[in-house]
Protein backbone atom coordinates (compact mmCIF):
# COMPACT_ATOMS: atom_id res chain seq x y z
CA UNK A 1 0.00 0.00 0.00
CA UNK A 2 1.27 3.45 -0.88
CA UNK A 3 0.31 6.65 0.91
CA UNK A 4 0.96 10.17 -0.32
CA UNK A 5 2.47 12.56 2.19
CA UNK A 6 1.93 15.49 -0.14
CA UNK A 7 4.32 18.19 -1.20
CA UNK A 8 5.57 19.48 -4.55
CA UNK A 9 9.27 19.01 -5.18
CA UNK A 10 12.02 19.38 -7.75
CA UNK A 11 14.40 16.73 -6.40
CA UNK A 12 14.26 13.05 -5.47
CA UNK A 13 13.59 12.51 -1.77
CA UNK A 14 16.20 11.55 0.80
CA UNK A 15 15.13 9.33 3.72
CA UNK A 16 17.07 8.75 6.94
CA UNK A 17 16.15 6.87 10.13
CA UNK A 18 17.06 8.10 13.61
CA UNK A 19 16.13 7.86 17.26
CA UNK A 20 16.19 4.89 19.66
CA UNK A 21 16.19 1.70 17.58
CA UNK A 22 15.96 4.00 14.53
CA UNK A 23 12.16 4.06 14.69
CA UNK A 24 11.83 7.66 13.49
CA UNK A 25 12.16 8.88 9.91
CA UNK A 26 13.00 12.15 8.22
CA UNK A 27 12.14 12.76 4.55
CA UNK A 28 13.96 15.59 2.76
CA UNK A 29 13.41 17.13 -0.67
CA UNK A 30 13.93 20.40 -2.54
CA UNK A 31 10.75 22.43 -2.97
CA UNK A 32 9.69 24.54 -5.93
CA UNK A 33 11.11 27.54 -4.04
CA UNK A 34 14.53 25.79 -4.08
CA UNK A 35 14.52 25.54 -0.28
CA UNK A 36 15.08 22.33 1.68
CA UNK A 37 11.86 20.85 3.05
CA UNK A 38 11.33 17.98 5.48
CA UNK A 39 8.58 15.79 6.90
CA UNK A 40 8.86 13.64 10.01
CA UNK A 41 7.49 10.28 11.11
CA UNK A 42 7.76 9.73 14.88
CA UNK A 43 7.92 5.99 15.34
CA UNK A 44 5.95 3.08 13.93
CA UNK A 45 2.81 1.95 15.75
CA UNK A 46 1.61 -1.63 16.01
CA UNK A 47 -1.82 -0.59 14.76
CA UNK A 48 -0.25 0.88 11.65
CA UNK A 49 -1.46 4.40 12.43
CA UNK A 50 1.76 5.97 11.24
CA UNK A 51 1.15 9.65 10.55
CA UNK A 52 3.69 11.88 8.88
CA UNK A 53 3.97 15.49 9.95
CA UNK A 54 3.26 18.27 7.52
CA UNK A 55 6.10 19.52 5.34
CA UNK A 56 8.22 22.30 6.84
CA UNK A 57 10.89 24.47 5.26
CA UNK A 58 14.49 24.58 6.47
CA UNK A 59 15.39 27.35 4.05
CA UNK A 60 18.43 27.73 1.89
CA UNK A 61 18.78 27.88 -1.88
CA UNK A 62 19.47 24.29 -2.85
CA UNK A 63 20.87 23.27 -6.23
CA UNK A 64 21.28 19.50 -5.70
CA UNK A 65 19.41 16.64 -4.14
CA UNK A 66 19.98 16.56 -0.37
CA UNK A 67 22.04 13.90 1.37
CA UNK A 68 21.43 12.97 5.00
CA UNK A 69 23.39 10.91 7.53
CA UNK A 70 22.43 9.71 11.00
CA UNK A 71 25.28 11.12 13.05
CA UNK A 72 24.05 9.91 16.46
CA UNK A 73 21.05 8.34 18.14
CA UNK A 74 19.24 11.69 18.24
CA UNK A 75 21.11 13.58 15.54
CA UNK A 76 20.95 13.94 11.77
CA UNK A 77 23.10 16.02 9.42
CA UNK A 78 21.97 17.06 5.93
CA UNK A 79 24.11 18.36 3.07
CA UNK A 80 23.42 19.90 -0.33
CA UNK A 81 24.97 22.23 -2.90
CA UNK A 82 23.99 25.89 -2.54
CA UNK A 83 23.33 28.67 -5.05
CA UNK A 84 27.04 29.57 -5.23
CA UNK A 85 28.17 25.93 -5.50
CA UNK A 86 29.13 25.93 -1.82
CA UNK A 87 28.33 23.06 0.56
CA UNK A 88 25.30 23.75 2.75
CA UNK A 89 24.75 22.02 6.08
CA UNK A 90 21.69 21.48 8.28
CA UNK A 91 21.97 19.92 11.73
CA UNK A 92 19.33 18.21 13.90
CA UNK A 93 20.25 17.62 17.55
CA UNK A 94 18.15 16.37 20.48
CA UNK A 95 14.77 17.22 19.00
CA UNK A 96 15.53 20.58 17.37
CA UNK A 97 17.14 21.99 14.24
CA UNK A 98 20.24 24.08 14.82
CA UNK A 99 20.17 27.74 13.84
CA UNK A 100 22.89 30.18 12.90
CA UNK A 101 22.70 33.99 13.01
CA UNK A 102 22.26 35.84 9.75
CA UNK A 103 25.27 38.09 9.26
CA UNK A 104 24.56 41.49 7.75
CA UNK A 105 26.46 42.96 4.81
CA UNK A 106 27.94 46.42 4.30
CA UNK A 107 28.92 47.33 0.75
CA UNK A 108 28.86 43.66 -0.24
CA UNK A 109 31.28 42.62 2.51
CA UNK A 110 30.23 40.25 5.27
CA UNK A 111 30.31 41.90 8.70
CA UNK A 112 31.83 40.37 11.81
CA UNK A 113 29.64 38.04 13.88
CA UNK A 114 29.50 40.67 16.63
CA UNK A 115 27.61 42.94 14.24
CA UNK A 116 24.79 40.59 13.35
CA UNK A 117 21.85 42.75 12.24
CA UNK A 118 19.24 42.39 13.62
CA UNK A 119 20.21 40.04 16.48
CA UNK A 120 16.97 38.01 16.33
CA UNK A 121 17.30 36.79 12.74
CA UNK A 122 18.57 33.23 12.34
CA UNK A 123 18.59 30.55 9.68
CA UNK A 124 18.59 26.76 9.86
CA UNK A 125 21.62 26.21 7.66
CA UNK A 126 25.28 27.12 7.46
CA UNK A 127 27.73 27.30 4.59
CA UNK A 128 30.78 25.03 4.76
CA UNK A 129 32.35 26.79 1.80
CA UNK A 130 34.05 25.11 -1.11
CA UNK A 131 33.04 25.12 -4.77
CA UNK A 132 31.65 21.73 -5.71
CA UNK A 133 30.18 20.49 -8.98
CA UNK A 134 28.51 17.27 -7.81
CA UNK A 135 25.92 16.36 -5.21
CA UNK A 136 27.65 15.60 -1.91
CA UNK A 137 27.69 12.24 -0.18
CA UNK A 138 28.24 11.80 3.56
CA UNK A 139 29.16 8.87 5.78
CA UNK A 140 30.08 8.29 9.43
CA UNK A 141 33.59 7.01 10.04
CA UNK A 142 36.18 6.44 12.75
CA UNK A 143 36.81 4.01 15.57
CA UNK A 144 34.19 5.78 17.71
CA UNK A 145 31.93 6.56 14.75
CA UNK A 146 32.42 10.24 15.61
CA UNK A 147 33.63 11.60 12.28
CA UNK A 148 31.41 12.86 9.47
CA UNK A 149 33.07 12.67 6.06
CA UNK A 150 31.49 14.55 3.15
CA UNK A 151 32.68 13.90 -0.40
CA UNK A 152 32.12 15.93 -3.58
CA UNK A 153 33.85 16.79 -6.85
CA UNK A 154 35.61 20.13 -7.12
CA UNK A 155 35.93 22.38 -10.13
CA UNK A 156 39.17 20.55 -10.91
CA UNK A 157 37.13 17.31 -11.06
CA UNK A 158 39.19 15.95 -8.17
CA UNK A 159 37.65 14.21 -5.18
CA UNK A 160 37.39 16.61 -2.24
CA UNK A 161 36.42 15.86 1.34
CA UNK A 162 35.23 17.84 4.36
CA UNK A 163 35.54 16.24 7.79
CA UNK A 164 33.82 16.98 11.10
CA UNK A 165 35.60 15.43 14.09
CA UNK A 166 33.76 15.63 17.41
CA UNK A 167 31.64 18.48 16.04
CA UNK A 168 34.55 20.54 14.70
CA UNK A 169 34.81 21.05 10.93
CA UNK A 170 38.27 20.71 9.38
CA UNK A 171 39.42 22.53 6.21
CA UNK A 172 38.62 21.09 2.80
CA UNK A 173 41.12 18.52 1.58
CA UNK A 174 41.63 16.93 -1.82
CA UNK A 175 42.21 13.27 -2.62
CA UNK A 176 43.11 14.17 -6.20
CA UNK A 177 42.45 12.44 -9.54
CA UNK A 178 40.28 13.54 -12.48
CA UNK A 179 36.77 12.16 -12.00
CA UNK A 180 33.50 12.49 -13.87
CA UNK A 181 30.82 10.98 -11.63
CA UNK A 182 29.54 11.90 -8.17
CA UNK A 183 31.19 10.01 -5.30
CA UNK A 184 29.38 7.47 -3.18
CA UNK A 185 30.81 6.43 0.16
CA UNK A 186 30.10 3.28 2.19
CA UNK A 187 31.32 2.50 5.68
CA UNK A 188 32.02 -1.21 6.08
CA UNK A 189 33.40 -3.58 8.65
CA UNK A 190 31.72 -4.94 11.76
CA UNK A 191 34.58 -4.15 14.13
CA UNK A 192 35.38 -0.44 14.53
CA UNK A 193 39.14 -1.03 14.13
CA UNK A 194 38.52 -2.75 10.79
CA UNK A 195 36.14 -0.13 9.41
CA UNK A 196 36.92 0.91 5.88
CA UNK A 197 35.66 3.42 3.38
CA UNK A 198 34.88 2.65 -0.25
CA UNK A 199 34.17 5.38 -2.75
CA UNK A 200 32.85 4.45 -6.18
CA UNK A 201 33.93 6.83 -8.92
CA UNK A 202 34.30 7.00 -12.70
CA UNK A 203 37.44 8.39 -14.23
CA UNK A 204 37.40 10.29 -17.53
CA UNK A 205 37.39 7.86 -20.40
CA UNK A 206 37.72 4.72 -18.29
CA UNK A 207 35.62 2.09 -16.56
CA UNK A 208 34.32 2.08 -13.01
CA UNK A 209 37.12 2.29 -10.50
CA UNK A 210 37.15 2.07 -6.74
CA UNK A 211 39.25 3.56 -4.02
CA UNK A 212 39.58 1.96 -0.63
CA UNK A 213 41.47 -0.71 1.22
CA UNK A 214 40.95 -3.42 -1.42
CA UNK A 215 43.84 -4.72 -3.48
CA UNK A 216 44.02 -4.58 -7.25
CA UNK A 217 43.52 -8.36 -7.38
CA UNK A 218 39.90 -7.80 -6.31
CA UNK A 219 39.20 -5.97 -9.61
CA UNK A 220 40.63 -8.17 -12.40
CA UNK A 221 38.43 -6.61 -15.09
CA UNK A 222 39.84 -3.13 -14.64
CA UNK A 223 42.79 -1.69 -16.47
CA UNK A 224 45.57 -1.20 -13.95
CA UNK A 225 46.27 2.28 -15.26
CA UNK A 226 42.67 3.32 -14.50
CA UNK A 227 42.57 1.81 -11.03
CA UNK A 228 42.78 4.36 -8.25
CA UNK A 229 43.84 2.87 -4.93
CA UNK A 230 43.86 4.86 -1.72
CA UNK A 231 44.15 3.36 1.74
CA UNK A 232 41.61 5.49 3.58
CA UNK A 233 42.35 3.97 6.97
CA UNK A 234 45.80 5.57 6.99
CA UNK A 235 45.28 8.50 4.60
CA UNK A 236 42.18 9.95 6.23
CA UNK A 237 43.43 9.46 9.77
CA UNK A 238 46.64 11.26 8.85
CA UNK A 239 44.85 14.17 7.26
CA UNK A 240 42.17 14.48 9.93
CA UNK A 241 44.82 14.49 12.64
CA UNK A 242 46.35 17.68 11.30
Amino acid sequence: MTTSIGGLFTSPPEIVSWGPSEINLFAFAVGTDQALWYAQLDGFTVAGNNAWSGWQSLGGVVMSRPRAVRSGELSVDVFAVGAHSELLHWQFRNGAWASWPIVGTVGGAVTMASRVVPPTLHRNWESLGGIVISPPHAVMFGELNDTILVFALGTDHALWTKASVNGSWRPWDTLGHALSSPPHAVRGGRRPLLSLLLVGILRFGTRWVATGTHSAARFPLLHMRSLLLITFMSLLRTRIAR
